[in-house]
C-alpha cells in the first residue's frame, strides 16, 4: 500500500495530534512521535511528501501545546490574579481548596476538624467504596 512506513506512521500521527488538540497530552505525545517517524522515513534518500506533511504538522502542533503549556506554567506563578482564579476553578472542580489538597496527599496532619466531611467526599470522588 505506501513504500515507505514511516511516512504514513508520521501522518497518521501528526492527524492523531491534530485531532485531539485540546488535550494537550495527545498533542505533545504524537506530535513527537510524527517528527521523529518524518526524520526515520528519510533514511538514505529524499525526504517523501508525506513525511514532510506529518513532520511539519506535528512539529507545529508540538510547538503550540508546548508554548502553551509554558506560558500558562509562568502566568500561574507570577500572576497573583491568574492563580486566584485557577486555584478558584480547582476548587470548584476537585470540591477542596489547592491548599487543602496539597496536605492530604502530601501526608500533612494539619487539616481542621471542619474540613473532614469535604476531605472524605474528594475521597470518595478519588477511591468510591463499592
Amino acid at each position: 500500500m505506501y513504500e515507505n512506513k514511516f511516512a504514513f506512521a508520521s501522518v497518521v500521527c501528526a492527524a492523531i495530534a491534530l485531532l485531539g488538540f485540546a488535550t494537550i497530552v495527545i498533542p505533545i505525545v504524537c506530535g513527537s512521535l510524527a517528527v521523529i517517524f518524518g526524520v526515520l522515513s528519510k533514511g538514505d534518500g529524499k525526504m517523501e511528501k508525506y513525511a514532510k506533511i506529518g513532520t511539519s504538522v506535528g512539529g507545529v502542533l508540538l510547538a503550540i501545546v508546548l508554548t502553551f503549556v509554558m506560558v500558562t506554567t509562568v502566568r500561574f506563578f507570577t500572576d497573583p490574579d491568574y492563580r486566584a482564579r485557577a486555584e478558584k476553578l480547582f476548587e470548584n472542580t476537585v470540591g477542596v481548596s489547592l491548599e487543602e489538597y496539597n496536605k492530604m496527599f502530601n501526608g500533612s496532619e494539619e487539616i481542621d476538624a471542619k474540613d473532614e466531611d469535604s476531605l472524605y467526599d474528594i475521597n470518595n470522588i478519588f477511591f468510591p467504596e463499592f
